[in-house]
């Protein structure tokens, strides 16, 4: 009989279901989602065989729309059919966060099973230096101090670079595991003779139209782009201010495949942000990866990264499947972009996105979480 696991996520991600597309043959898996089934894809996920229970929470600007009512509504129906799932116990309970209070409230409710935390993003990291809620600060030590298990997303030992005031003492073990290359979403790599003239970028993702952090904000870097005329393209998942769209084209996104597909005719993939050090904990930027290079991997184009964000771009060098820059190179990005050997860059791509195949790295992962080693609740 298959391990019953529950996961608990607020955000819709490609990630998690990643993950869930392989655990699946290993668990009898049950989600909850505090997103809306329109904006969580609710189908994709019962075609996996997995339970799916959507709730109407994420965006829907309760508060701010003084929708007391709707809120009301929706959070007794999620405390009825919450009641009802837990009924069933489930051996494993996986908390995919931000926020952190997620896992918070799974790891409570659920002080009997085996605990897998997912932080995406560690957040004493990333929010090292600027102002917390108390509830996530709280919520975070928790997940760790609480956790049986804890999937690394980034660097291999950044879960070591938590220091004794942040998180006391962390039991779970660690399992490592970065966004890898999804066989379901790659697609044939295109030859730059197929691509759009000129040179075109393209970000996929959610956007910041303006974070505190940037050392250069995002129109100013398009900005840079646009009097090379190198052309930029987005893809995002979050809204973008108007005053972009002299600087960019902006389209609509689509399912990780079709998107994919899209991609394949841009020249390279960016994930470019130049911070300022004294908001920012060196932790974020010396361990974090991002989705989106992976993303890019598997539609078959190079990446452009800055060498200020450490383990990415040691990946792009690993594997020479991109162009790793610094600051000074923005005004002349285009002569360097000119001077790549292009075919060179896409045998690089071919070969990362095989050795980071998501495939090759699913029996460890449930070899380390160890299943079959506990007895159904």
């Amino acid at each position: 009989m298959r391990k019953r696991l529950l996961i608990m996520e607020l955000l819709p991600s490609s990630l998690p279901y990643k993950l869930l597309y392989f655990l699946k043959d290993y668990f009898d898996i049950t989600l909850i989602s505090l997103t809306s089934k329109e904006k969580y894809s609710e189908e994709r996920y019962k075609k996996l065989g997995i339970k799916v229970h959507s709730f109407n929470f994420q965006g829907e600007r309760y508060w701010k729309d003084k929708k007391f009512f709707s809120f009301f509504k929706e959070t007794i129906n999620f405390i009825f059919k919450f009641l009802k799932i837990k009924r069933k116990k489930f051996d494993f309970v996986l908390g995919v966060t931000a926020p952190n209070y997620v896992g918070y409230f799974l790891f409570k409710m659920f002080k009997k099973s085996k605990k897998i935390y997912f932080p995406y993003d560690i957040k004493f990291f990333m929010l090292g230096k600027q102002k917390r809620s108390k509830i996530d600060v709280i919520s975070e030590k928790y997940c760790f101090k609480n956790a049986d298990f804890i999937i690394a997303k980034g660097e291999k030992n950044q879960l070591n670079l938590i220091t004794k005031n942040e998180v006391e003492r962390i039991k779970g073990k660690s399992i490592r595991f970065l966004p890898y290359c999804f066989d379901e979403w790659i697609v044939p790599i295109k030859k730059k003779k197929d691509k759009l003239k000129g040179i075109h970028l393209v970000y996929i993702g959610s956007f910041d139209n303006y974070s505190p952090t940037f050392k250069i904000q995002y129109p100013e870097l398009y900005k840079i782009f646009s009097k090379q005329g190198i052309s930029v393209h987005l893809y995002p998942t979050t809204p973008v201010n108007e005053n972009l769209k002299n600087l960019v084209q902006i389209h609509k996104p689509l399912p990780n495949l079709d998107l994919n597909n899209e991609l394949g005719k841009y020249h390279y993939g960016i994930n470019i942000t130049f911070h300022k050090e004294k908001l920012l904990d060196k932790r974020w930027i010396k361990t974090c990866v991002s989705n989106t290079i992976f993303s890019y991997l598997e539609a078959g184009i190079p990446v452009i990264v800055n060498e200020e964000i450490e383990f990415m771009a040691s990946i792009i060098k690993k594997y020479s499947c991109g162009v790793v820059i610094s600051e000074k190179d923005l005004p002349n990005l285009k002569k360097i972009l000119e001077k790549q050997n292009y075919s060179k860059l896409l045998k690089g791509v071919e070969k990362a996105r095989k050795d980071l195949n998501m495939g090759k790295e699913i029996k460890r992962i449930v070899n380390e979480l160890n299943i079959n080693h506990y007895d159904n609740n």
